[in-house]
């Protein structure tokens, strides 16, 4: 039995309910303070760039448009009601199409952009009532591209939902939201800007219980807030007034991946990400680990030890899983002493976590 086996391309995040090692991601820990960045390089392609007919993209002037199509609920919005938006990116989605719709239905407003499907994604979802962007973004990175979905929101809306197709919310998840930030809303008494926090189910049991969960990010208000990083991204805030996080307790939103879509693009993206910033810790970790998937142990074990040396990455649980990694790949180089070595360090850096100890015991089984 070899230690730390498995499909790390996958997100593993912390498990609960369940006897199986899972090493932490780094999409699982607070995000970075906000700090000045540029606007991401955008090519698009013009000749697909066509929005419906009718609508305008930005401002104000969408509103009206999309009321008279039926495309935005207005009714039971006052002054104790928020405007709320889902927002989304996809390609070649069909078989979602149909649930993910449902579960968003609570919005006023589904946007949605597409990459460039070559099935009846568009259509479908546009049956079903979503706004869709047909856009070619070249060359791709996620940031763009949900950056891009973003511009399409429009500026009226008070709180942006960005989801994945893959992805459905447990009814009643619209109250939850309003309830938590107008909770949020009455206890602050200054005026800043918010963002949510609440569950994320990435993978599920056979039973329908949580397997892999942890908070997840993608709720904001519209405006002061951009996607950074090309792969594995996250919505940074860049506004002038203070953040205030908002845990939004009884949403929970459940992700049913496809594990047929291709993936090799991650790599390049990866690589690309630590070259823009190599003090990144989040982007080189990732990018280590997707060596190590791929069985480069090499550069898995010279990126996690340069992840290790970075002040920044302190984070006990990530620092451990970045040893195991190591450890794994000095063993199926056949350094077995190293693969020990590494272990060791990693039962001392999280000392009460099981994971070390269960892949050191399957080393030495």
């Amino acid at each position: 039995m070899n230690p730390a086996d498995g499909d790390m391309r996958s997100e593993p995040r912390r498990r609960t309910g369940s006897s199986t090692a899972c090493p932490p991601s780094p999409d699982a820990r607070e995000l970075p303070k906000p700090d000045e960045i540029t606007a991401p390089t955008r090519v698009f392609s013009q000749e697909a760039r066509r929005s419906r007919p009718g609508i305008c993209c930005q401002g104000a002037h969408w509103e009206p448009a999309a009321r008279r199509l039926g495309l935005l609920r207005t009714e039971g919005v006052g002054l104790n009601r928020f405007r709320v938006c889902v927002y989304a990116i996809c390609k070649n989605e069909s078989k979602f199409v149909e649930p993910w719709m449902a579960s968003m239905g609570e919005a006023d407003l589904v946007v949605v952009t597409d990459t460039g499907s070559t099935d009846d994604t568009v259509d479908r979802l546009r049956r079903l009532g979503a706004v869709v962007y047909e856009e070619e973004i070249r060359p791709w990175r996620f940031d763009t591209a949900r950056n891009r979905s973003l511009e399409h929101v429009p500026e009226n809306i008070d709180i942006c939902v960005c989801t994945d197709l893959d992805e459905r919310f447990l009814p009643g998840w619209r109250e939850k939201l309003e309830s938590a930030w107008r909770s949020s809303q009455l206890l602050r008494g200054l005026s800043a800007a918010r963002t949510g926090r609440y569950l994320y189910n990435w993978s599920l049991k056979p039973d329908g219980t949580p397997a892999v969960q942890f908070y997840y990010f993608k709720v904001h208000e519209r405006n002061g807030f951009r996607w950074k990083c090309p792969i594995h991204e996250y919505v940074q805030y860049v506004g002038t007034e203070p953040l205030e996080t908002v845990y939004i307790e009884g949403m929970v939103l459940n992700h049913y991946p496809d594990s047929t879509k291709p993936r090799d693009f991650y790599l390049p993206l990866l690589e690309l990400a630590v070259e823009e910033d190599p003090t990144d810790d989040r982007m080189r970790c990732y990018l280590g680990r997707e060596y190590t998937s791929r069985g480069e142990w090499r550069k898995s074990i010279d990126t996690l030890q340069a992840y290790l040396a970075l002040p920044s990455a302190n984070w006990d649980e990530e620092r451990s899983a970045a040893m195991r990694w190591i450890a794994n790949a000095f063993y199926r180089l056949g350094e077995v002493k190293e693969a020990y070595h590494w272990y060791g360090r990693a039962c001392e850096e999280t000392p009460r976590g099981r994971g070390p100890y269960v892949e050191v015991a399957a080393l030495c089984y």
